[in-house]
């Protein structure tokens, strides 16, 4: 993942470019003749031009669908950049242009064909991720994702792999029965921390969750991972995670609620409670 912005002076001339899949951010601001840019909104509102206004319109897209499915920020006038494109500023003068697309070019396969190259793939692009100078391990949650990228990780990292959880004792959503059962199989140097609402300052966590994230997150996740990467920071410098996999191998059960929900809605013919055809 990147943000990057390369000035040349001689033709006044600035590019703007963010990662494939736009994970790293990277924030605009256009203001007439001018652009403001930074990976942070922070360092946009420290500009005494970039207003601090609510953007109505990204509130109830975010309300709706638990992110902003646009180049809208919850800031008013603050974009943003296109994932996969480079922005050239020229003089007041923008032009965006794409430098990579997905392609989905599906070929007839048996499902035997289909698991190598699976196989294959996800080898190999752990392969690369292991490749580090500083300590390194990965998040286990005991799930689909994270488990897979600890059977490749244990099998190519020279050494013992550390792996770190996120437990909650006595709470339905404890997951540490599976996470533990597959640092065992493994044979992980493991740590784990046990996050206790009642114990652990979380409003004071939230706060500077907050802070650091900018616009808010409707991620119940991200609170754990706090707890999580302050726990294996003491340890590791670099961590693989399964994030953004779930969508790729199945999703979580949840994301069945709105099909179900579907059964539940009344038709958009029949009457509203409240309204005047039900109280006749």
């Amino acid at each position: 993942m990147f943000a990057l912005a390369l000035w040349q002076e001689p033709a006044r001339r600035l590019v703007l470019a963010r990662d494939r899949m736009g994970i790293k951010p990277l924030y605009l601001h256009r203001n007439g003749r001018d652009l403001h840019f930074a990976s942070e909104l922070k360092a946009l509102f420290a500009h005494p031009a970039v207003p601090r206004t609510l953007d109505p319109v990204a509130l109830n897209l975010f309300l709706r669908h638990n992110y902003i499915p646009t180049a809208r920020t919850l800031a008013s006038g603050i974009a943003s950049s296109a994932p996969g494109c480079f922005l050239e500023w020229r003089d007041g003068v923008e032009r965006i242009e794409p430098y990579w697309q997905l392609r989905f070019s599906p070929k007839p396969r048996t499902l035997g064909d289909a698991k190598a190259e699976l196989d294959h793939l996800l080898r190999e692009s752990i392969r690369e991720h292991l490749v580090s100078d500083v300590p390194l391990g990965v998040w286990l949650s005991g799930g689909l994702d994270s488990s897979t990228i600890t059977h490749y990780a244990a099998e190519l990292f020279p050494g013992t792999l550390k792996t770190f959880s996120v437990s909650f004792s006595g709470r339905s959503f404890d997951e540490s029965p599976y996470f533990r059962t597959v640092a065992q199989h493994y044979a992980t140097d493991h740590s784990e921390f046990d996050l206790q609402p009642e114990k652990d300052d979380l409003p004071a966590v939230i706060e500077r969750l907050a802070h650091f994230s900018d616009e808010p997150s409707a991620d119940a996740g991200a609170l754990p991972v706090w707890y999580l990467s302050q726990m294996c920071r003491r340890q590791v410098t670099v961590a693989l995670s399964g994030e953004g996999a779930d969508e790729l191998f199945g999703g979580y059960i949840t994301y069945l609620a709105d099909r179900y929900a579907g059964f539940a809605r009344p038709p958009r013919s029949a009457p509203r409670a409240g309204s005047p055809a039900c109280c006749r």
